[in-house]
């Protein structure tokens, strides 16, 4: 069974970010770990330890639509999100 995990960010904690999806990837061990990264023109500098998918886009998509674009954009048999601000324990 493949899962993938979505994490939409805008304007994100750079250093929150990167050890909450170190600890997603070290945990949850998930297939695919997608960062939809909303309103800037590069990926911000993050640097992650494990393979991590980041699409960046120009504008704000909202929530709702970045989510929807990551689901859309892998392919697995369980499709996840979680915010990147690490709100929710792994």
């Amino acid at each position: 069974m493949n899962v993938a995990i979505i994490i939409p960010v805008y304007k994100p904690n750079n250093a929150t970010l990167q050890a909450y999806t170190d600890q997603i990837i070290t945990d949850i061990q998930p297939d695919t770990v997608r960062i939809e990264l909303d309103a800037t023109q590069e990926d911000s500098g993050l640097d992650f330890t494990h393979p991590v998918e980041i699409n960046t886009v120009g504008y704000r998509r909202g929530k709702g639509k970045a989510i929807t674009d990551g689901f859309r954009s892998v392919s697995a048999d369980v499709l996840c999100f979680v915010d990147g601000d690490g709100s929710v324990s792994v």
